[in-house]
């Protein structure tokens, strides 16, 4: 079996690490290509994996000239499937879709009437995304919430195949909590509790809700640090905000992180304040590392995470009961080693790349 996948190629984050570990996994296919749409850092880490991969770039998002060159790559390569990433992959195959011969698979990777925040982009691209996964025939949701969220919003039942992400529980690579500090610039005391959040910097990952909660939990503990690992719109919003609440000697911006592994093995506990997730591997890495984690109650994080089980959870949004949790966690440490160990079992069992290679296996 040959699958095709297309993406755009500048995705950074879920959609991103999902592809990367199916990939590694195979997931049940014979032969994978990647077409990518832009020529980013997505698309030369590919070269890395040792997939075949394919450049159709566009001029733009409004660059329909591509899907000529699209056609001719499905029908000459003689692909079985066609699986699509994200908005801009989901409306280049839609345009094709008439003119191929395969069936179309999209993942649907986070809600997409939440990722646009601009205005003019949530306009037209919420729009012509929505419509676009109308037209693909079959979907895969990454949690049963978003599964029963488009079952909601009036897509057939019968067309949707839940699969969760999942990530190499086989991967033990790490760094000291030094090392990580050394290379970052960060000069912590001993005694330092570390809290750490990966996240892209838009407001949909509710970065700002962390920050609301940091002067309770160092009115607690004044050894508290917090280390945001990500990178986007929000930044100069986020600093802004940092300062106005007199935190930035305890908040600490790193920016883009290329070895997450080692910033998770700098942290003691992973916090993750979405506003809206379908089932983020911010949560599953940090489970790979035994970390325990506290996130907002929001889309397929309680399909992971049982309360005060595999992790804590608090209203999404509430940011006097996130500093609760941080503060009645970082007293506990006996509680930090049982979650963290109880997340790494969970994980083990039924959320490795294995598990995900399987599932689209079956669905291809």
């Amino acid at each position: 079996m040959k699958i095709l996948h297309l993406i755009s190629g500048g995705d950074s984050g879920g959609a991103k690490t999902a592809l990367f570990s199916l990939l590694g996994a195979h997931g049940g296919a014979d032969s994978v290509t990647v077409c990518c749409l832009s020529d980013g850092v997505f698309y030369r880490e590919l070269e890395k994996l040792g997939v075949d991969r394919v450049l159709l770039k566009q001029k733009s998002r409004f660059d329909l000239s591509i899907r000529t060159e699209l056609e001719k790559l499905v029908s000459s390569g003689g692909y079985d499937v066609l699986h699509t990433h994200g908005a801009r992959a989901n409306f280049v195959a839609v345009l094709i879709k008439n003119r191929i011969k395969i069936p179309i698979v999209t993942t649907v990777h986070s809600d997409y009437r939440r990722d646009f925040d601009r205005p003019f982009k949530r306009l037209v691209f919420t729009s012509v995304n929505a419509l676009s996964l109308r037209m693909i025939p079959y979907r895969i949701a990454v949690s049963e919430s978003f599964r029963r969220m488009l079952i909601r919003r009036g897509f057939a039942p019968n067309s949707i195949f839940t699969v969760y992400n999942g990530v190499d529980v086989t991967d033990e690579k790490s760094a000291s909590r030094e090392d990580f500090c050394r290379d970052h610039g960060l000069d912590m005391p001993e005694n330092a509790v570390i809290f750490g959040s990966a996240a892209r910097l838009d407001r949909v990952k509710g970065v700002d809700v962390l920050i609301n909660a940091i002067p309770s939990v160092l009115e607690k503990l004044p050894q508290a640090h917090f280390l945001v690992a990500g990178d986007g719109d929000e930044m100069s919003r986020l600093t802004s905000l940092a300062k106005r609440l007199k935190i930035e000697e305890n908040l600490h911006f790193l920016g883009r992180i290329d070895d997450i592994s080692a910033f998770y093995s700098a942290i003691d506990v992973c916090v993750i304040p979405s506003r809206s997730e379908s089932f983020p591997y911010a949560m599953l890495e940090s489970a790979a590392h035994a970390l325990p984690i506290v996130a907002s109650d929001v889309g397929g994080i309680p399909e992971f995470i049982e309360n005060d089980i595999t992790g804590l959870l608090f209203p999404s949004g509430d940011s006097d009961s996130l500093s609760r949790s941080l503060v009645s966690l970082a007293l506990d440490g006996e509680k930090i080693r049982a979650l963290g160990t109880s997340a790494k079992s969970k994980l083990i069992e039924k959320f490795s790349t294995a598990e995900t290679a399987k599932a689209h296996e079956r669905i291809y």
